[in-house]
């Protein structure tokens, strides 16, 4: 009698079944991964783009001594900043202006008649006035495979105008 080698039917057929199970599983946590990076990149984008901008806006409020806002709490989506520079020793104070606009979802700060780009994903912006308070509200959005978004409020209180 001669003896055969080899693996049947049955053995071939449970080695690509097992071999399947793994693969799938294999397959569905890199796909988790994946989307794990997309989701938390896009909100590392949002978040960065928010307190950027935040930072910039609570800077200005705090040596602000006069505005454009309304008095009535009215909110505007752009808002223009005065103040005066006391810190140098001469007699003629320097006058500075920060401006901040959205256009389409790029927050523009035109400082000085510097213009410069703070927030590139940014939907939503509104400042209102509530006496020396300066209410700010911020939503940044990146959208695509994995959107994701954020909204902030704060209140600054601006300097006065004799200081």
């Amino acid at each position: 009698m001669m003896k055969q080698s080899g693996f049947t039917l049955i053995e071939v057929l449970v080695v690509v079944a097992i071999s399947g199970v793994i693969l799938t599983g294999a397959f569905a946590t890199l796909n988790q991964i994946t989307l794990g990076t997309f989701s938390n990149n896009n909100k590392t984008v949002v978040l960065s783009d928010i307190n950027n901008a935040a930072s910039y806006i609570k800077r200005d409020i705090q040596m602000a001594q006069e505005t454009n806002l309304p008095v009535d709490g009215t909110p505007q989506n752009s808002v223009t900043f005065d103040w005066y520079d006391f810190t140098l020793f001469i007699t003629d104070n320097i006058s500075h202006s920060s401006t901040y606009t959205l256009s389409d979802t790029t927050l523009i700060r035109n400082y000085d008649d510097t213009p410069g780009i703070i927030g590139r994903h940014i939907t939503n912006i509104s400042f209102s006035q509530d006496g020396r308070f300066i209410n700010v509200s911020i939503t940044a959005n990146v959208s695509g495979w994995q959107e994701s978004g954020k909204t902030i409020n704060f209140s600054i209180y601006m300097r006065s105008e004799g200081i």
